[in-house]
């Protein structure tokens, strides 16, 4: 049960995350940069591991001529990507390591 709840809450989370930087696109789109501000950094407290937030922001940001904030966000979502890559290449070395091959995609049918 325990496990269902967090992972329903994380689930919850990332919805309302992504509603907030869609509405914060929205708003950009809009000329309303103030709004879609908002927007986008209540997106970012939501989902502060969410590449794609940190580099809607950063884009953001960038319109709106606030160059040191725009690169701090795009270094967020650059740091994210990398901890990610390496998290990645850490556990295809540990199965490697173990001496089995680390998971590959599932081939696509041929047609």
């Amino acid at each position: 049960m325990e496990k269902w709840t967090q992972h329903a809450t994380r689930t919850t989370k990332e919805a309302a995350s992504e509603f907030q930087a869609d509405l914060g696109i929205l708003y950009a789109d809009a000329g309303r940069q103030d709004d879609a501000l908002r927007e986008m950094k209540e997106a970012a407290r939501l989902a502060p591991e969410d590449v794609n937030v940190h580099w809607r922001l950063g884009r953001l940001y960038r319109s709106m001529g606030k160059k040191d904030e725009a690169k701090a966000e795009f270094d967020k979502a650059s740091s994210i990507t990398r901890a990610a890559d390496n998290a990645l290449i850490d556990k295809m070395d540990g199965a490697h390591a173990k001496g089995r091959p680390a998971q590959q995609p599932a081939a696509e049918p041929e047609k």
